[in-house]
């Protein structure tokens, strides 16, 4: 896929991811104004848990699918792997809504209105059943089997590992701090949580183009074009990133305080924690779904995103009962950091480095400059 028709593909989807957050412009300000901080707070707590209830039923299948639906060579095989990813999460669905009815009474916020956790629970398993990534305008109706779940189920394992590591327990966070802190806090963590969910959700559309574009490039052996379509991506995560990081570290007081009201004053100052965690998430993106995915690196992944959770749960614990809002949220940045470092260091042993633009002038520049060094070291010594 040439630069042209990328961009073509990446607005058209950016479109509907549009179009679907429109509605956030009007529901938040109303939401915060018309709640207050505490019930309002009870239902973003409800919102984080419908997010973890959407990606355990999920289980990994969206980006393995992404890359089977790549290299389908007809509409009988996009139809087979459409049948097989709707009979597999209709299964998991159903344990999805089991874990979503004890959460809701587990929590102490949500057991008060039951009712909002247990909508909460329904919305996630209906959008787990959302197979857009799919979408070929030809897959016909799907033919449910329970013949090949598991296998499916196995092949997705390392990358459900590496979700419920990093992904899942950062979703996970609103509820999380239900239990650790007040429902004042858990209010302005909320609020402000879902802004920095709306920026990295925002990263999402793209790897909706380049995974399937990447794979298909390194399947056909077309190992240069992949490499070019991997930096392009790059190029776009690594500089939405930084622009997020501008924005949220300069304007969340202002606009924050503007949309919700000044009881959710302390919310900007949460955003702002937050905004640190926008460079590395958007690092991360790339380097999981543009760089490993593609290559199939998922058990390397799996590791990097469980270990980077634990980081990410012993901070939260930590820091969530002393600092509240504003301590969830530097856990969640002490997490993406640590993921950043991980596949970071991960990249480098594999010389996948040079995948990041700039990476291989500053590795050479380094090695030339170690260079000089050394020899005026040696030169010293003589």
């Amino acid at each position: 896929m040439d630069g042209k028709k990328s961009a073509n593909v990446i607005a058209f989807v950016y479109g509907g991811y549009l179009m679907r957050y429109v509605y956030l412009i009007i529901v938040v300000p109303f939401y915060g104004r018309v709640l207050g901080v505490a019930e309002y707070g009870r239902v973003l707590a409800a919102m984080s848990l419908m997010n973890v209830i959407w990606m355990l039923a999920s289980y990994g299948f969206t980006f393995v699918g992404m890359r089977e639906i790549s290299k389908a060579q007809n509409n009988s095989e996009c139809n087979a792997i459409y049948s097989l990813h709707t009979s597999a999460r209709l299964a998991l669905c159903a344990l999805g809504a089991c874990i979503g009815v004890v959460a809701t009474f587990c929590s102490p916020t949500l057991s008060e209105r039951p009712l909002i956790g247990l909508l909460a629970t329904t919305l996630g398993v209906v959008s787990a059943l959302n197979l857009g990534w799919l979408y070929q305008g030809r897959l016909g109706r799907p033919h449910l089997s329970f013949s090949g779940i598991a296998s499916l189920v196995k092949g997705s394992t390392m990358l459900f590992c590496y979700s419920s590591g990093s992904v899942v327990l950062t979703a996970s966070s609103t509820y999380l701090l239900t239990l650790l802190s007040t429902p004042a806090q858990v209010g302005y963590f909320g609020a402000a949580e879902r802004f920095a969910t709306i920026g990295l959700s925002l990263m999402g559309p793209a790897s909706q183009v380049f995974i399937p574009t990447i794979s298909r490039q390194l399947a056909q052996g077309d190992k240069a074009g992949a490499h070019s379509t991997t930096r392009r991506g790059a190029t776009l995560m690594l500089g939405y990133g930084l622009l997020v990081f501008c924005g949220a570290l300069t304007l969340s007081p202002i606009v924050l305080r503007l949309i919700l009201g000044e009881a959710f004053t302390p919310s900007g100052h949460v955003l702002q924690c937050f905004a640190w965690m926008f460079p590395f998430a958007a690092f991360n993106e790339f380097a999981a779904f543009y760089v490993f995915v593609p290559r199939k690196k998922d058990r390397l992944l799996a590791i990097a995103g469980a270990a980077s959770g634990v980081a990410n749960l012993v901070a939260a614990l930590y820091l969530a009962p002393r600092y509240g809002a504003e301590g969830m949220a530097f856990a969640r940045v002490i997490g993406e950091l640590s993921l950043s470092a991980m596949l970071l260091t991960i990249m480098v042993r594999l010389e996948l480095i040079t995948l990041v633009p700039g990476a291989g002038r500053a590795i050479a520049m380094a090695r030339v400059a170690w260079g000089t060094r050394g020899q005026a070291g040696a030169g010293k010594e003589d």
